[in-house]
């Protein structure tokens, strides 16, 4: 045995001594960045496989950076070595990637589209010479951006601006405020200007009625002022003026983001705000479920916490960005106010607890809420909650949750009032019974809902607002109220939509009905209750 193991050692020595037993050196790699003109940027030496490389952002005056080209696909950011590489950088001319479009007088300049390759933008300030002030609605309709800064300059965003971007994660503004634009100002404010500006703010030019100011002061121009108004032996008086956005920042208005601007944006994630939005519309956003940060860095209007915006004060709740996680979430007790939309259309929230303190919850800041099953209210003065359907001390229902499963529902005898999107979007219900004591109905009060067929209006309601079921699975709305009995009909601001329901109208009333012009705008979908196929 002894023997055999000798053997076998002197045989792997020689089989080393002729080669028979090597060790792999690694292969490696290099990568070749060239300038745009095919000029070498740089080399990079002895590189692994599958190591990532950061790449740099270039810059060139007056073209936009796209990235780096194989010849066949663009990297920027990083890059991932599997073999030798060269690539070059890539970039745009603003003036044939985008289409701009200028306003009549030539002053607001907007972009309606753009055609380009980039994938992360950073949108010009300048282009064609031209300040842009606007981005147009789908001005980048179903674009491939991955990010995309805007520059302060940029003073309005339309709706549905960047709409079918589906891969956008990430929106957020650059650089300083440029620009002009025309307000009127009080003589107080105009007064304070120019304590504060005295240094830089000396008359260049002057009328009667007008005069220019001299570079580095707020004001531009003082264009033209009102008759002079006396008030408690107090004169007052407006100034129409051009500012200078550089350095006006009592213009609390200087961007403006039209509801739905970041519209449907499935895969944001991220939207960073400049320092002087001051506000702040919740419903810029709409289907947007992956946002989950949202920032007002030096933002003196806002705050967040634990990702939820809030106002400087804390009182009010602004937003509650889609992407946050958690089932359940639990109004903080120093909120007293839920704006407009703080939590339309979120996905995720099953449970939403309403605290004593809240003192206000805002039309439409709760439609839309997915997964939300129930609402708690914690002894509130104001509200209060019934199986998870949330109340007003007033009798009137605010919202019964999308989510819930009762496939049946009996409103108590109190409420008076079906309020605005109250059983929007609801998923199981399959019958109400109202209550004797209801008499008004709000608009799009039963919108969306998807299994509800028949609604049953008593005797007792006087009015049902509009959309009252546009887009939902109702086929047929049963109107109870006779004018023999009752002394008056049911009226309505309801217009006809598409997929109306036909509207069955008591048989001894109908003619009085149809006398009313609102009624007779909906003569094609109504019918006499007698037709009404049990």
């Amino acid at each position: 045995m002894f023997l055999r193991k000798i053997a076998l050692f002197l045989l792997l020595l020689f089989l080393n001594g002729c080669g028979g037993v090597s060790t792999t050196e690694e292969t490696l790699y290099s990568l070749t960045l060239n300038n745009s003109d095919q000029s070498e940027y740089e080399v990079l030496d002895n590189l692994s496989k599958d190591q990532i490389i950061d790449l740099p952002v270039l810059e060139a005056e007056d073209l936009i950076f796209v990235g780096w080209s194989d010849g066949d696909n663009l990297y920027y950011l990083d890059y991932t070595v599997w073999e030798n590489r060269t690539l070059t950088a890539v970039f745009e001319d603003p003036e044939e990637v985008f289409v701009i479009e200028s306003s009549p007088d030539d002053k607001y300049h907007q972009i309606t589209s753009y055609n380009g390759d980039a994938k992360y933008l950073r949108i010009p300030v300048y282009i064609n010479d031209l300040l842009i002030t606007t981005i147009a609605s789908e001005a980048f309709l179903d674009s491939e951006l991955i990010e995309v800064e805007i520059p302060k300059s940029i003073s309005a965003i339309n709706p549905h601006a960047f709409i079918g971007s589906e891969s956008l994660e990430k929106i957020s503004f650059y650089g300083e405020y440029f620009g002009e634009k025309d307000l009127t100002i009080t003589n107080e404010q105009y007064d304070t200007l120019m304590t504060e500006f005295s240094d830089v703010c000396t008359i260049e030019e002057n009328s009667e009625t007008s005069w220019i100011f001299s570079e580095g002061c707020p004001i531009k121009s003082v264009n033209s002022q009102t008759d002079p108004v006396i008030i408690d032996e107090v004169e007052y008086f407006i100034y129409n003026v051009t500012v200078d956005l550089r350095y006006f920042e009592l213009d609390n208005t200087s961007l403006f983001l039209s509801d739905y601007a970041f519209s449907g944006l499935t895969n944001l994630k991220t939207v960073e705000f400049p320092e002087r939005y001051a506000f702040f519309n919740p419903m810029v956003f709409s289907y947007n479920p992956s946002l989950e940060t949202v920032t007002f860095d030096d933002n003196p209007y806002f705050q967040v916490i634990d990702g939820v915006v809030y106002d400087d004060s804390g009182t009010r709740l602004e937003y509650y960005p889609q992407g946050l996680s958690g089932d359940s979430f639990t109004i903080p007790d120093f909120v007293e106010v839920i704006d407009h939309g703080a939590f339309a259309y979120n996905r995720n929230i099953k449970t939403l607890i309403i605290p004593e303190t809240l003192k206000t919850i805002s039309g439409g800041s709760l439609y839309f809420m997915y997964s939300l099953e129930e609402i708690i209210v914690d002894s509130n003065p104001d509200f209060y909650s019934i199986y998870g359907v949330l109340y007003f001390k007033n009798h009137t229902l605010i919202l019964y949750p999308m989510s819930k499963t009762d496939t049946e529902f009996t409103l108590h005898g109190e409420v008076i009032t079906i309020g605005p999107y109250a059983f929007a979007g609801q998923r199981y219900l399959e019958k109400i019974n109202f209550p004797d004591s209801l008499e008004i109905i709000a608009y799009s009060a039963f919108r969306d809902v998807e299994k509800l067929t028949i609604l049953d209006i008593p005797a007792s309601v006087t009015f049902i607002d509009r959309d009252l079921t546009i887009n939902s699975s109702i086929e047929s709305i049963i109107i109870r109220r006779s004018f023999e009995a009752d002394g008056s009909i049911t009226y309505t601001t309801l217009f006809p939509y598409t997929n109306m329901p036909t509207i069955y109208l008591p048989d001894d009333s109908i003619d009085i009905y149809l006398e009313s012009n609102q009624w007779l705008m909906l003569q094609g979908y109504v019918k006499s209750y007698s037709e009404f196929n049990k």
